[in-house]
């Protein structure tokens, strides 16, 4: 039912209810100095039909209310008389109220015990339903850019349908787990409470054998370890699946081939279909479409098929790779995988060549086509050696960007360990700042040799791998130290015949061999000293904060039966999800904390071409270990690494190798033992 324009109702708060009250709309042509509390582009409206936004109240208005007829008397006058009741003379001149167009003041009633109060979420005015109320009843209709479709004389206000539409889109900005929250204006209506959050597609471009796959699995591990849903679509995979296309050969990627295209089509679009229902179903944050999707035709049937999922940004990767010695090692890799297995090498590397060399017939690669769509886009080449990025926009894009500038496929060696014994792990106490036992001096001393006896023996194994791959010598076979080796593929073993020959390196070759080696500490007294055998002309020892145990707040220097008796309720929520568990008190963090407390020191590790020992704590141990082996969340905070234990880890182009060697301190030395934790 509407309302002249000379009069609207007005809603208040009252104990946390809504009461109707009637307010004067000012004359049209008033003067300026009659509301001197509005703004000049206020005065100029021609259609204001409601009172001041509440921002506008001054403590005058204040002095206003109090003599103004009270709440209850003017809901019972409203019954009677449409016109309101003309309040008492001001207490102040300087009252800013709205007049009406018999110059009568009407003041913006609003009793002060029945103010809105702050509420528990602590947030000023945290009650959305009546402050969303306030702004749309109360802000002039020309304010809300939508367009209206009553004439200028009618009361009736801007659709409301129109005005939910033009509202409904917002922007969707970083959310990091463990460090960010999003806040909802009601979670318990229909349709929010989980919040919309960007998520990401990326989508795969490239010839095989270009590292696709390796960057794949790079950027699902990253991904995953901080704390995203990431999960990889193979469009290869989903086609093994398929009974008739096991082992389909080289004829069935022949672009000429209508029947065989419109089969690979399929297949494409039905992965990426997966991937839509992963992300609607489990919560999936990152879908990774990894094909060749080589054409952009191809491209543009993604784009078009992603384009009405809503919060999702798609990006493209492309991998490119011009080096010779990479594509051929790509290539042999490949003969091992499942479209090869248990079939003749020689054959399949041919089959192999002609696959590749019929995808290259119709490859268009990333560029003006993109450009023009303006679409994202990142060229990854030589496997990071070069990045092209385009048009990156969003929180998860930008990840992908920072990732890929900073890995690289250097052999190396990651060694990763706890300090030595301390003497609070001897009384059971965590966190502190306690220095070592003798049986973490004699750690820590034997810990230097035992590395500087791993560090020579991984370079000879660089010196055999470089040289076998550069340039075979005596007929496929390298000869070096009295000793003959056969180079075949991935085997690399020593004959009967010694043929000492001597080798020499050029200065590339050289630095690929003789590599630095870093030692890393915490700022703990048990970390540093026990890197303190370490020769420092030899080794980079460097000490860094974001490697500092995990802080326990007030539970410092507590054992853990001494918290579940002091602090009961703080035992059992840690017992409850140690991920997500914050330790109260001043600096407490979660495992979540340290994690990206830690995302700078993971990104380093991956940009580093020489090798590297960490020698860290308990929960910093866990984190890097879980890096590596691509742990799932709930499992990082349960690994099992003990005290006087070395990890080894390897990366390679298809996977991650890792050893484990335990110490024996009555015989001083390190055994390797089957990886577990």
């Amino acid at each position: 039912m509407s309302t002249p324009n000379s009069q609207r109702e007005t809603s208040f708060f009252k104990d946390d209810q809504l009461v109707q009250s009637p307010v004067s709309s000012p004359s049209l042509h008033e003067s300026p100095t009659s509301s001197p509390s509005l703004s000049p582009s206020f005065q100029n409206l021609k259609d204001l039909n409601g009172p001041r936004l509440p921002s506008q109240l001054t403590q005058n208005d204040t002095d206003s209310m109090q003599a103004a007829p009270s709440r209850e008397t003017n809901v019972s006058t409203k019954k009677e008389n449409t016109t309101p009741p003309r309040p008492s003379t001001s207490t102040s001149p300087n009252a800013s109220s709205l007049t009406s167009s018999d110059s009568s003041p009407v003041p913006f009633q609003l009793n002060p015990q029945h103010k809105p109060q702050r509420m528990a979420s602590e947030g000023y005015f945290a009650m959305p339903k009546q402050v969303s109320s306030l702004r749309t009843e109360y802000r002039p209709a020309s304010l809300h850019h939508v367009p209206s479709f009553h004439s200028p004389g009618d009361s009736t206000p801007p659709s409301p349908l129109m005005l939910a539409q033009s509202m409904k889109r917002k922007g969707s900005t970083m959310s990091i787990p463990g460090q960010t929250s999003s806040v909802y204006s009601n979670p318990n209506s229909e349709g929010e409470g989980a919040g919309p959050e960007e998520k990401l597609v990326i989508i795969m471009v490239g010839l095989p054998a270009r590292g696709k796959s390796y960057i794949v699995n790079k950027l699902v591990r990253y991904y995953n370890w901080l704390q995203y849903n990431c999960k990889a679509f193979n469009v290869g995979n989903h086609r093994r699946k398929q009974a008739f296309h096991g082992h389909d050969d080289a004829s069935f990627f022949d672009p000429s081939n209508p029947e065989t295209s419109k089969i690979r089509e399929d297949m494409a679009m039905n992965t990426l279909s997966a991937l839509l229902d992963w992300f609607e179903n489990e919560n999936g944050v990152v879908g990774i479409f990894d094909a060749t999707n080589s054409t952009a035709s191809r491209r543009k049937a993604i784009v078009e098929h992603l384009k009405n999922v809503p919060y999702v940004t798609t990006l493209f990767i492309e991998s490119v790779c011009n080096d010779e010695q990479l594509i051929a090692a790509n290539m042999r890799m490949k003969l091992f995988g499942p479209d090869y297995k248990n079939m003749d090498p020689e054959k399949s590397l041919r089959d192999f060549q002609e696959r590749v060399r019929l995808y290259e017939q119709k490859y268009e690669p990333l560029g003006k086509f993109e450009e023009d769509l303006n679409l994202r886009y990142i060229k990854v080449i030589d496997v990071g050696k070069k990045v092209v990025a385009f048009n990156i926009r969003g929180f998860l894009a930008g990840q992908a960007v920072f990732f890929l500038l900073n890995f690289n496929l250097s052999p190396r060696q990651i060694w990763v360990t706890r300090h030595g014994e301390s003497l609070d792990n001897t009384m059971g106490r965590i966190g502190g700042n306690a220095s070592l036992t003798k049986l973490g001096k004699q750690y820590g001393e034997d810990l230097a040799m035992f590395i500087e006896t791993k560090r020579a023996e991984f370079q000879d194994r660089l010196f055999f791998d470089v040289t076998r791959e550069s340039n075979l010598m005596n007929h496929g076979n390298l000869s070096f130290q009295g000793k003959t080796y056969n180079s075949s593929f991935n085997n690399l073993y020593s004959t009967e015949h010694a043929v000492s020959t001597p080798i020499e390196l050029d200065p590339e070759d050289e630095e690929k061999i003789i590599k630095p080696f870093s030692v890393w500490t915490s700022m703990m007294k048990r970390s540093m000293e026990t890197a303190a055998y370490f020769d420092d002309e030899q080794y980079d020892i460097k000490a860094m904060r974001m490697l500092n145990e995990i802080c326990s707040g007030i539970c410092d220097q507590h054992t853990y039966e001494e918290i579940k008796n002091n602090y009961p309720d703080e035992y059992e929520a840690r017992a409850l999800d140690k991920l997500n568990y914050r330790y109260p008190g001043s600096g407490g963090e979660s495992y979540l904390d340290v994690i990206y407390r830690l995302q700078s020191v993971i990104v380093e590790i991956e940009r580093m071409k020489h090798h590297v020992l960490v020698i860290g704590h308990r929960v910093i141990t866990r984190i890097i270990i879980a890096y590596f082996l691509g742990c799932r969340r709930e499992d990082i905070a349960h690994l099992n690494v003990p005290l006087h234990t070395v990890y080894c880890i390897e990366p390679q182009p298809y996977g991650t190798n890792f050893y484990q060697y335990n110490y024996d301190p009555q015989t001083r030395t390190f055994t390797r033992v089957p990886f577990h934790v």
